[in-house]
């Protein structure tokens, strides 16, 4: 169950006519719905906000392959992990649901297993927050409107180390105005863009001016500042600059990955 026990999540295997399930329950077990789902479920995980939940089904019963299951929607919908045809015996998730564990062991001694096969085998994969990938970065605060939820967010990648500065601007001239950017930027950035939007409010009517025709320019980026030409509005804009070069392709054989899982860093 999740960490304030909202979230509740039971897996069932088959017993001679009854049908494989997982039963979910997002009010605190007063109710629980049944999905009919193909599986000999052994083991069911939930993080502490109830989100990400983390199955794993054995199925050796009905000669199946076993695979391990995820969801990330509180249990609604549970998808199949990409290579995972195999006996699964337990699982366990982490409390932000990032990282997931599963163990293959047989219940009994077999001899279809051999003596190197016994013990807990594990197998660690990172979550996929919505998307692909393995290295996703992802940080949880407190849910500013709702106490009983956290708020994920993720980090912006790219194939650069980037930078960005943002704000309002304001033509009075019906001609053009400065947008002086900290005077360190040139020291720290390069290849410096900008954005403007027009922002249509009711001084822009006042002026007789419609959206469609506020037509703003910008010059380059020069001695961290920058111009843009226009008729008097107001105005939203956002420079973007590359930090520093980084190699995006580097050759395994050269390179020293440092840290584990998820963050790791050159």
């Amino acid at each position: 169950m999740s960490a304030n026990g909202q979230y509740q999540t039971a897996v069932a295997f088959k017993s001679g006519n009854s049908t494989d399930c997982i039963y979910v329950s997002n009010n605190y077990g007063n109710n629980w719905k049944k999905f009919n789902t193909e599986g000999f479920w052994t083991g069911i995980a939930v993080s502490s906000s109830g989100q990400y939940q983390f199955a794993c089904s054995n199925d050796e019963s009905s000669g199946g392959s076993g695979g391990l299951y995820f969801s990330r929607n509180y249990g609604h919908i549970f998808d199949r992990l990409d290579g995972s045809a195999k006996k699964w015996y337990c699982c366990a998730i982490s409390s932000g649901g990032q990282f997931q564990f599963a163990g293959l062991a047989p219940p009994l001694l077999s001899s279809d297993y051999n003596s190197s096969s016994y013990g807990v085998y594990s197998t660690i994969r990172n979550l996929i927050l919505g998307g692909t990938g393995d290295s996703l970065k992802t940080f949880v605060i407190d849910h500013p409107c709702d106490k009983n939820k956290y708020l994920v967010h993720a980090c912006l990648e790219g194939p650069e180390a980037g930078v960005y500065y943002r704000g309002e601007g304001k033509i009075t001239n019906n001609k053009s105005t400065i947008i002086k950017l900290p005077y360190y930027v040139d020291k720290l950035a390069s290849q410096l863009t900008v954005n403007l939007t027009p922002i249509y409010d009711s001084d822009t009517m006042d002026n007789g001016l419609e959206l469609e025709t506020i037509i703003l320019k910008s010059s380059r980026v020069k001695n961290n500042a920058f111009t843009v030409y226009g008729p008097t509005c107001e105005f939203f804009w956002t420079v973007y600059g590359k930090r520093n070069e980084i190699n995006v392709e580097p050759l395994k054989r050269l390179t020293d990955i440092k840290g584990t899982g998820p963050y790791k860093w050159i």
